[in-house]
This record gives structure tokens, C-alpha cells and sequence, in this order.
């Protein structure tokens, strides 16, 4: 993933990165705004597009971490995650995108990661 520093409203750096995960009927774009230095993220920004219908998306969600061995510190970056009614969307680096209907798996689709121009 590539990354833009920027400035945010108080002067601090600001870490912006932008990539696209291309699946078989998905085109998704993940941005995420957050501070320089920080391991997780609270300002993940999703765009999706279904390639069959058409149908466009947008959600906040955040960054999902494996967590070290105490159990709380995030450590290992996992994707992203993001929630809009009772759906749950996982867009994961390892090209991997899932939605859930509570514990009901209706989408999982893997594919190609590209940096967004």
C-alpha cells in the first residue's frame, strides 16, 4: 500500500493512502486519514462498486489488528472493517472481501490489490 503525508486540521502529519482490491465482481477503493505514527486507524473510508449491478457504496470503518500478546496493543495489520446496518464488511491485505448478514456469509471474494491514481 502507498501512502501521501498531508496535514490535518490541528497541523499534524497526517498519513493518507489510497488502493483499489479488484475481485471478480468488486472494485473497492479503501482510504485511510490518520495520524503519522499511529498503528491503528479509526478513518478508514470504503468505496465500493458492484461490477454486475452497478450499485455504489461508501462506509467509515477502521483498521483491524491481531493483538499482541496481552491481549489489547494492536500488532499485526490484518485490513480494514466496516459496518452499515446489520452487514459487516472485511476488506482483508491479503485480497480477501467478505460481507456478513450477522453471522450469515453472503460475499467472499479474493483478489488483485492496486495503488489508486
Amino acid at each position: 500500500m502507498k501512502y501521501l503525508l498531508g496535514l490535518c486540521a490541528f497541523g499534524l502529519p497526517v498519513l493518507l493512502s489510497a488502493d483499489v482490491l479488484e475481485t471478480e465482481n468488486y472494485r473497492i477503493r479503501v482510504e485511510t486519514r490518520c495520524e503519522e505514527g499511529n498503528v491503528s486507524c479509526n478513518h478508514a473510508h470504503f468505496e465500493g462498486l458492484s461490477k454486475r449491478s452497478g450499485y455504489r457504496l461508501a462506509l467509515v470503518g477502521e483498521s483491524l489488528h491481531q493483538p499482541c500478546k496481552d491481549g489489547v496493543t494492536p500488532c499485526r495489520f490484518l485490513g480494514y472493517y466496516f459496518e452499515k446496518d446489520d452487514f459487516n464488511y472485511y476488506v482483508y491485505e491479503a485480497g480477501t472481501f467478505i460481507v456478513k448478514q450477522k453471522d450469515n456469509l453472503l460475499i467472499e471474494e479474493t483478489g488483485e490489490w492496486f495503488w489508486a491514481e
